[in-house]
């Protein structure tokens, strides 16, 4: 017997709709960070941001993005491709 269905049979779960594929993460909707941080009430850390706050954000993590960007472009030869 399925896994899923004994727990079902069990009482754990309420029908096959409640089903989830074990060892399969649920998908969550991919978000837009920059969206995330337009919105009113964001805070961090239980802060209200500001909107500087959001910008100064913003802008940090946008140079942290590119450099990272970068620097996977420059990836270093390993010592086979020599």
């Amino acid at each position: 017997m399925e896994y899923e269905k004994l727990l079902q049979a069990a009482g754990f779960l309420d029908s096959d709709d409640a089903i989830v594929k074990l060892g399969t993460p649920p998908k969550t909707p991919v978000q837009d960070l920059k969206k995330i941080l337009a919105q009113q009430e964001i805070m961090f850390d239980g802060v209200p941001l500001t909107d500087e706050d959001r910008r100064r954000v913003e802008d940090i993590l946008t140079g942290l993005f590119w450099e990272a960007k970068q620097m996977n472009k420059r990836k270093p030869k390993s010592r086979r491709d020599n």
